[in-house]
């Protein structure tokens, strides 16, 4: 069977080796990252206490829809009725729906997708909040400000690199894998710490959009898109690279 380096964080990263191991294949669990929850600052409770004030709320990934939808349920008996949820993709919006809350999805499930909807092009004099982690991509925040939004961003956890042991950086190696599922940027240059991309049998990366493509290829690593960072959308890729 063909094996696959899985590098995700927890708990996603047994998810997705879970559907690997149904759809035929054999992963190789490589987490090279980790998130680590932020303790919310008097600033950060004021934005869950002025919830209701907002007109718009973006959830950018299942992490950030988990944890939000927490600190909510502590503040909010009731769910206020006034903002509209948008999610990046369905896995953020079935992490909300489990805590009652409906949310958008793009058919384009990234930042790029939701810039893209209608209800998003025209917000001069509307309240928008991001919810994300530390440190992610700006241009979500920068595009809706420059279409008129007042814009707060909540940053709910820290993306923190797993430190790599030897015996770990050893099995990536002898595993001899054809393909690596790497869904981040980010994590495109952790994992050319442990597999570069001129080892002795060198990976093709598994990535969701092109964005993550172009840097993979940057690094000289081979690159499949797959549209979406779910797992079917995986599964597919892998299915449709060596068809």
């Amino acid at each position: 069977m063909t094996t696959v380096i899985v590098t995700r964080p927890e708990p996603d990263n047994a998810l997705l080796c879970a559907a690997l191991i149904e759809g035929g294949y054999t992963p190789v669990a490589l987490p090279l990252m980790q998130i680590t929850p932020k303790g919310l600052d008097p600033a950060a409770r004021q934005l869950i206490a002025d919830l209701d004030l907002f007109d718009v709320v973006i959830c950018t990934s299942g992490h950030a829809a988990r944890l939000a939808a927490e600190a909510i349920d502590r503040v909010w008996p009731q769910l206020p009725v006034a903002p509209a949820w948008y999610a990046v993709g369905q896995r953020t919006a079935r992490v909300l729906a489990g805590y009652g809350i409906e949310a958008i999805v793009p058919a384009r499930e990234t930042s790029e997708g939701l810039l893209g909807l209608d209800a998003l092009q025209a917000l001069g004099g509307c309240r928008c909040l991001i919810l994300r982690g530390e440190g992610g991509r700006d241009h979500l925040r920068v595009s809706l400000v420059h279409r008129g939004a007042r814009v707060d961003t909540l940053e709910l956890y820290v993306r923190e690199p797993v430190i790599v042991t030897d015996p770990m950086r050893r099995q990536a190696l002898d595993a001899e894998a054809a393909f690596a599922v790497v869904t981040s940027g980010e994590l495109v240059g952790h994992l050319a710490g442990v597999l570069p991309p001129d080892a002795d049998h060198p990976v093709c990366l598994i990535v969701p959009t092109e964005r993550v493509a172009r840097i993979a290829r940057e690094r000289g690593y081979r690159a499949v898109v797959a549209g979406r960072a779910s797992n079917a959308a995986t599964l597919d890729a892998l299915n449709g690279s060596h068809a």
